[in-house]
């Protein structure tokens, strides 16, 4: 892809099962994943999704409709991340 697909259309788009066959991903192009995350516990669980480095990276996270976006990522300026001590990574509240 180009990589400049917005959110909603890559959520409109098929996804495709990760066989997990080929873990290695090429740093030039764009990789979109989806996960289902449901808490079945009766506390607040808290997690830290970490994506490496050399990496742009924003989690969308839906709750009750409602979409909110999360950026991080090493060449993000920290000035533009939402969680500026968690090195190259997304935090999940």
């Amino acid at each position: 892809t180009t990589g400049t697909a917005t959110y909603q259309e890559a959520k409109a788009q098929r996804f495709q099962p990760f066989s997990g066959s080929d873990s290695r991903f090429d740093w030039r192009y764009p990789y979109w994943f989806r996960w289902r995350i449901q808490n079945q516990h009766s506390h607040t669980m808290h997690f830290i999704l970490l994506v490496g480095y050399h990496n742009y990276s924003s989690l969308y996270i839906t709750r009750n409709g409602d979409t909110v976006r999360q950026r991080a990522g090493n060449y993000r300026p920290l000035a533009d991340r939402d969680y500026q001590n968690v090195w190259g990574s997304t935090y999940v509240n």
